[in-house]
């Protein structure tokens, strides 16, 4: 519970034990226990139909040369980096019906799962596989809809606990380190933590969007649907590649640790 404060939050745990602070920042993630509470309103996290996994391995593959190669296969999505004496880190993500709770009952079974979702790959993604005895772990892909508000009183809500980005873009942890140099900018400048909070959501509203949209597209491009689908796929991803890799490049420009009070 956060029962509120005249001056200030009291954050009391379930061990019994309780603090007290002036504000309370959540970056407590996409299950957000202080969001449940202070926003109990707010939807709850759902499945998107994408389930991720990756891992370290040593294989007789060729480096990359410092580019991640992916590929968008008939059944799963893969990518991987090799750099030059050092072991390949791999991932992908395929389509389930229903998440998981991430921790895997039989790791090797789940290897020769995974394995066989890209049998059908161009090289080496099969010969990368077929180095990986066991999987500890999946990572369901979970979103919530956009919040109407990421603060309330004393509270605020940064990162993935006020607005879930999804992994297709690379860009979830770089999300919430950016908010949390926003706001502690908007802190240092206003007179109130209720100014500082408005400040740095409106702030912050514009590029989380645009994040979120550069995500949904490429996860909508990592499913697959019948010979149709992949074909329709096929046809439109050199189009819509270069457009993502554009528009990815322009969110990398802004330099938050350089210009936290400027609009993006």
């Amino acid at each position: 519970m956060w029962p509120r404060l005249p001056d200030g939050v009291r954050l009391q745990l379930d061990d019994g034990t309780s603090h007290d602070f002036g504000i309370l920042v959540a970056a407590d993630g996409l299950a957000s226990s202080v969001r449940n509470v202070v926003f109990p309103e707010y939807p709850k996290p759902h499945f998107t139909g994408l389930i991720g996994t990756g891992g370290i391995t040593d294989a007789p593959v060729p480096d990359t040369g410092g580019v991640m190669r992916m590929t968008f296969g008939n059944n799963a999505f893969f990518g991987y980096l090799k750099a030059k004496g050092q072991p390949i880190y791999w991932f992908n993500s395929y389509a389930a019906r229903a998440g998981e709770s991430g921790k895997i009952a039989d790791p090797r079974g789940y290897a020769k799962e995974i394995l066989a979702l890209h049998v059908d790959d161009p090289s080496p993604n099969a010969e990368i596989l077929e180095h990986v005895d066991r999987i500890e772990r999946s990572y369901p892909v979970y979103d919530v809809p956009k919040l109407p508000c990421w603060h309330k009183g004393r509270v605020a809500l940064i990162g993935d606990a006020a607005h879930a980005v999804g992994p297709h873009a690379g860009q979830g942890a770089s999300m919430a380190i950016e908010d949390a140099l926003v706001l502690a900018a908007s802190l240092a400048v206003e007179q109130s933590c209720a100014a500082a909070f408005r400040r740095f959501e409106k702030l912050r509203r514009e590029r989380i969007d645009q994040v979120v949209k550069l995500t949904a597209r490429n996860s909508s491009q990592k499913r697959t649907g019948g010979w149709l689908g992949l074909l329709i796929r096929d046809l439109v991803l050199p189009f819509l590649i270069p457009r993502g890799i554009k528009m990815g490049r322009e969110l990398l420009r802004y330099r938050a640790d350089l210009t936290p009070l400027e609009q993006p």
